[in-house]
């Protein structure tokens, strides 16, 4: 078995803060292991995590909660479907 990583090691690798990944590992969209009271990812889970949230047209877009893009028109931000 790979070496398995911490979620601080997580969120270094994707650029992202640490509250973020604590809230995707809280949330389910990035699986997590637990032991005893750690959190670990293994290092597929975070590649294959990577792939499915690649931007492929390159503009940038937010997912809100409900798991629905938000897209940024002017100064106001609509939800698309």
């Amino acid at each position: 078995m790979r070496d398995l990583i911490t979620l601080v090691e997580a969120a270094r690798l994707l650029r992202v803060g640490r509250s973020t990944i604590y809230r995707l590992a809280d949330s389910g969209e990035l699986v997590v292991l637990r032991i005893g009271r750690c959190l670990r990812v293994r290092p597929e889970a975070l590649e294959e995590f990577a792939r499915e949230h690649e931007q492929k047209n390159g503009s940038a877009r937010r997912i809100a909660p409900d798991g629905r893009a938000e897209k940024k028109h002017g100064r106001t931000t609509r939800l698309s479907p």
